[in-house]
């Protein structure tokens, strides 16, 4: 019995054929993972979510968007976030904050101290459709999240028409915004929400 084999023409057709399946195939597994992504973007939201929630049960307010204390002569940039760390379980970054400093490492005399806590990664904080996560050059730990100041296009008080930084979000310049205050109703109301994806040609040199 003579051995048979392939024709070209059957390798070809073949190969046609695989690769028109994969084609086919490579979009479905790319969506997904895709999808896995974007559910575990919704989860560290919720639990960023349910750490708000804890937080002002605790103190009766939520946390300020901006602000807190600060060397003299320094704009004082303290985020809502680093606030909710202990809700969030990360009790040892919170403990290694220095209010007394500043949250970035460019400042060469009020950053360092504040250096071992601001250049953490905390997974919660990364997106995980963000491949690029912001390669800078201070290597801060990364943020996909912020809060809401609100509709308007600013959350210092040097921004604001009134020098006072008030906005109708939740979170803006040395704020103290409790649940009663919100009259669109808490469930219409956004607190925090994705940022923008990351760019390595725009260090994030201020970190969050």
């Amino acid at each position: 019995m003579l051995a048979t084999g392939f024709t070209l023409i059957e390798l070809l057709v073949v190969l046609a054929v695989l690769g028109l399946l994969v084609g086919l195939l490579l979009p479905a597994v790319q969506s997904a993972r895709e999808a896995g992504r974007r559910l575990q973007c919704q989860n560290n939201l919720k639990q960023i979510g349910l750490a708000l929630a804890h937080y002002e049960t605790a103190k009766g307010v939520y946390p300020f968007g901006v602000g807190g204390g600060g060397p003299p002569g320094r704009l004082p940039r303290w985020s809502s976030l680093a606030q909710l760390l202990p809700e969030l379980e990360q009790q040892p970054v919170f403990s290694a904050l220095n209010f007394c400093g500043l949250p970035w490492a460019h400042d060469p005399t009020y950053g360092p101290i504040n250096q071992t806590a601001i250049s953490t990664h905390i997974s919660l904080f990364h997106c995980p459709s963000d491949w690029d996560q912001i390669d800078e050059q201070y290597g801060l730990g990364h943020n996909n999240y912020r809060g809401c100041a609100g509709t308007s296009p600013y959350n210092l008080a040097a921004d604001s028409p009134d020098g006072k930084g008030h906005n109708d979000g939740i979170f803006w310049y040395q704020s103290s915004v409790r649940p009663s205050w919100i009259t669109d109703g808490l469930s219409q109301t956004v607190a925090f929400s994705e940022r923008c994806l990351g760019n390595s040609a725009q260090a994030d040199a201020a970190g969050d």
